[in-house]
């Protein structure tokens, strides 16, 4: 067993310290984001029966870009461009386009 000192306690102390520390946790989370996924699905695939096949959905793009984009299409679409133009130019659906254009639809008719 080891013995509590002020030099072990210190070094405890800072390594809690670190762990809080918003790049390691910004790295911790990255890292996280990008191999939890594959790591999971080798798990699956190593537990599913023979010739199974399972795949785990990963966004391509993350929430802050989503939303970023999608507020992009919202201002284009209140400066009367074209649903198709805005589709091709972001690079997303028509349909997509056309789902922003009735959430603003909506939120017109509920003010």
């Amino acid at each position: 067993m080891i013995e509590k000192t002020t030099r072990t306690g210190l070094v405890t102390t800072l390594a809690e310290r670190s762990a809080k520390h918003p790049r390691i946790q910004t790295a911790v989370i990255a890292a996280v984001q990008s191999v939890l996924p594959g790591v999971i699905e080798e798990l699956l695939w190593e537990m599913a029966p023979q010739g199974e096949q399972l795949r785990i959905y990963k966004p391509k793009i993350g929430k802050a870009h989503k939303a970023a984009r999608d507020e992009r299409i919202r201002a284009l679409l209140r400066d009367g461009q074209a649903t198709s133009s805005i589709a091709a130019r972001e690079g997303v659906s028509a349909r997509h386009v056309f789902r922003i254009k009735a959430q603003l639809v909506a939120a017109v008719e509920v003010e």
